[in-house]
């Protein structure tokens, strides 16, 4: 029965604009890189075009677009649900609030995964075609995008609790952009370990695995985990039908 609404909810974003919009707002930040690693070639031919490319889009990608990202994807997804009464209508058929709640969670991350995958396929692409790739390059960026989506664990769990939890827009959408802004100081502070909304912009230039990014991914984790079965306990105890 999971596997039959998770693949409802597939259908649902197939026939929406939704994804195809996440995909285009994922990709923003590559044409800068993109941009300059092509100019920095035409200057020197030597120039790593997959490092280049990755070192002028992620910042601003993990500190502004994938924190955005996270944030809509549920809000819209739960919203949509609200107004169409679509929670409500899949509690109707033999399903149980777990199944609900933990399919749209899966979904979210799924759909997080795939703005990842699409940033990462589409900076290779863009290397490739610049006649500069290596493939030494292409591992230590795969090794620092599935990073990036570890330590985004604790943002997902948070911003699904808020939007399944809460009817109102205004709570998943405000208390995400003023979690999001103090990022902007902290991530490249000393004090980046306390701040977990920070920890994407934190850990996108890190080489290998670090004490520092074991920690962030630890606590990552755990954030997720516990704020995931805080929320499906409220959420079982709340009253949808």
């Amino acid at each position: 029965m999971m596997f039959n609404i998770l693949r409802a909810e597939y259908i649902k974003l197939k026939g929406s604009q939704f994804v195809a919009i996440m995909i285009i707002i994922t990709l923003g930040p590559l044409f800068n890189g993109i941009s300059v690693a092509s100019k920095l070639r035409e200057i020197d031919d030597k120039v790593n075009a997959v490092e280049a490319i990755y070192d002028f889009s992620i910042q601003g990608y993990t500190m502004i677009i994938l924190p955005t990202i996270i944030i809509l994807i549920f809000l819209i997804n739960m919203r949509e649900e609200r107004i169409n009464g679509g929670i409500k209508e899949v509690l109707t058929l033999p399903v149980t609030k777990k199944q609900v709640y933990f399919s749209k969670l899966i979904v979210g991350v799924l759909l997080v995964a795939l703005s990842l995958f699409s940033f990462f396929i589409v900076l290779v692409g863009a290397a490739f075609l610049q006649n500069s790739i290596m493939i030494s390059s292409v591992g230590l960026v795969m090794l620092r995008m599935i990073k990036i989506f570890l330590v985004s664990l604790g943002i997902i769990g948070i911003q699904f609790y808020l939007s399944i939890n809460y009817e109102s827009v205004t709570v998943p959408l405000g208390l995400g952009f003023c979690f999001l802004i103090p990022s902007f100081f902290i991530s490249s502070s000393d004090y980046s370990i306390l701040y977990p909304w920070g920890y994407m912009s934190t850990i996108n230039n890190s080489v290998g695995m670090d004490l520092s990014n074991i920690l962030m991914i630890i606590i990552s984790i755990i954030i997720f985990c516990s704020v995931s079965i805080l929320g499906y306990i409220k959420f079982r105890k709340t009253d949808i039908c």
